[in-house]
């Protein structure tokens, strides 16, 4: 992690998770370095590439390799109004978040890991979220 903002928290994280079955995740995270890709999110395979970014989203795979177009990019207004509707319909009752109570407490599991690993110099396992009750 990186304290390049004098914040109370990191503003960067480079974190590498591995499954039990050999599948490796590189995770390069900043709330304050601009890197300027015209992507933010990449995700590597054995047959094919996806890439999602701020103005489009292509696959690259097959014999030929040529990018193909899958999607239209990331919306910011789209996305908060997504997000807000989540919420109302959720919090109504009608229908359950996108996100519950147990990915809230996965995520810290993460978090927690990442420092436990910091601190022991090694890999730490990330144990299943129990489910919770809502």
């Amino acid at each position: 992690y990186s304290r390049g903002e004098l914040t109370a928290v990191e503003d960067s994280a480079y974190l590498y998770l591995g499954t039990e079955e050999g599948a490796g995740v590189t995770v390069d995270l900043s709330w304050s370095l601009d890197r300027a890709f015209p992507y933010y999110m990449r995700i590597f395979g054995d047959r094919a590439r996806l890439s999602l970014g701020w103005r489009e989203a292509t696959l690259v795979g097959g014999p030929a390799g040529d990018p193909v177009s899958v999607g239209s990019g990331y919306k910011k207004a789209d996305a908060f109004l997504a997000l807000q509707s989540d919420f109302v319909n959720a919090s109504s009752g009608r229908g359950r978040a996108r996100i519950d109570a147990s990915d809230a407490l996965a995520s810290v599991d993460v978090v927690e890991a990442a420092y436990a690993s910091i601190r022991g110099g090694g890999r730490t396992p990330v144990e299943a979220a129990e489910e919770i009750a809502v």
